[in-house]
């Protein structure tokens, strides 16, 4: 029953407070979504970034250390892992949860930020064996050795000749996740739309 309700709002598409919050939030990816999605993995430059892209990074730098330490007890290598594993896999927690409440614009929410966590990480891995880009801390990977994720966990696998090509791999899983969460959040906002004229419709004398 719950299901089939939830179904339903999905149809119909977010209304009221949701549908004009959902319409802001559709406003706002819509703008950050090139910054993430059009920008090659291997480029290093953040001087454009805006404030929300950097509070978004903030929020995925808070997930990506808690990840380290939630991981530290099954060894180093997974320890490393973690922080760029646990940066995508909240998101894509946080989805479900949001679609198990009843949530109608949340999941296609925390789908576009799973693949805006996964482009981040792909700039990471693409960065591997040149290390130039600003780590934690004020350093980079070439300033100094042994602090780099992706570094190690490509040397550890005997991948690291292929760090490039692995981040436009990563870089194009994330790109495709936020354009799917991007689309499916400004249907269900047409929905709203719709369903919002249809009863403005209805009311008028």
């Amino acid at each position: 029953m719950r299901r089939t309700k939830h179904r339903d709002q999905t149809a119909r598409g977010p209304a009221g407070i949701e549908l004009a919050g959902a319409l802001g939030l559709l406003a706002a990816i819509l703008w950050m979504t090139p910054a993430f999605a059009l920008v090659p993995p291997t480029s290093v430059d953040q001087t454009s970034a805006s404030f929300l892209h950097h509070l978004l990074s903030m929020a995925n730098t808070v997930f990506h250390e808690a990840g380290h330490v939630i991981l530290s007890p099954f060894g180093r290598f997974l320890t490393v892992l973690g922080g760029s594993l646990l940066q995508v896999v909240v998101p894509v927690v946080a989805g479900f949860a949001l679609w198990r409440s009843g949530s109608v614009v949340g999941p296609p929410f925390a789908l576009w930020w799973a693949g805006q966590s996964a482009a981040s990480v792909a700039r990471y891995v693409a960065d591997a064996q040149g290390g130039r880009l600003m780590l934690l801390g004020g350093v980079t990977g070439r300033d100094a050795p042994g602090t780099h994720d992706w570094r190690n966990l490509l040397t550890w696998t005997g991948l690291l000749e292929w760090d490039v090509q692995l981040g436009w791999i990563v870089h194009s899983v994330g790109s495709l996740a936020m354009a799917v969460g991007l689309v499916w959040l400004a249907w269900l906002c047409w929905q709203g739309v719709l369903g919002w004229l249809a009863g403005a419709e209805q009311q008028a004398p």
